[in-house]
């Protein structure tokens, strides 16, 4: 949790510093978004399944809706770049005993989107992204809890629109597949294992899609 908020303070510290080059440009913004994401996690549903053998009743950890703070700037007509905070929730709990386990993770990400021409105020665009993933997760039950930690890359692909409100303000959207597999380690830094005695991962790929709103500064010019 502690590298992840340095990641988060230092992202931000970068875009601060960038804001006014970019903005005096014409091309910068800033975006906060609603996200809903869905995840494969294997590993994890495969040791839910062994502990609702037990006596628990978890649900498996399939999906999660978040948000996040992004930046965006056009480099040109069709191009424009991007980077975005979004935390990831993936929880379950049980009832039965009152555990409750989460691999919930802090996402950094960066790519671009080509947009197709338009004459009117909606864009349509295509492109990819690369990401840093860390786990900031637990296990809990009324004897005590154990940290869940790890870190990895990833790599999206996605379509995204953005419906100009005015020069200033627009809507934004995003719909994509995220691929982003994470070793998942103990407090001791050590890996966990799954029964096979493997490494166990938390694997956020799946669906990952957006809905926000764009600020872009006021000297922005048309794009």
């Amino acid at each position: 949790m502690q590298r992840s908020k340095a990641c988060l303070v230092a992202l931000s510290l970068f875009a601060l510093a960038l804001a006014p080059a970019l903005a005096a440009a014409g091309t910068f913004g800033v975006e906060g978004f609603g996200s809903f994401s869905t995840y494969s996690m294997k590993d994890v549903n495969d040791a839910i399944a062994v502990s609702n053998q037990a006596g628990s009743n978890y649900n498996d950890v399939s999906n999660g809706f978040s948000g996040g703070l992004g930046a965006r700037m056009w480099a040109n007509q069709n191009w424009q770049l991007a980077a975005s905070w979004e935390p990831l929730r993936a929880s379950t709990e049980s009832n039965a005993t009152s555990q409750k386990f989460n691999v919930n993770a802090q996402s950094f990400q960066a790519g671009g989107t080509y947009f197709l021409n338009s004459a009117t105020n909606s864009r349509y665009g295509f492109g990819a992204g690369l990401g840093y993933y860390s786990i900031g997760g637990k296990a809990e039950d009324p004897t005590g809890s154990q940290d869940i930690k790890g870190s990895g890359v990833g790599f999206d692909v996605h379509g995204s629109g953005e419906w100009t409100v005015n020069k200033q303000w627009a809507v934004s959207g995003l719909a994509g597949y995220r691929i982003a597999t994470v070793d998942m380690k103990d407090s001791n830094d050590q890996n966990i294992q799954t029964a096979s005695g493997s490494n166990a991962a938390a694997d956020y790929s799946g669906f990952m899609g957006r809905v926000g709103v764009v600020m872009y500064f006021p000297s922005s010019s048309s794009k």
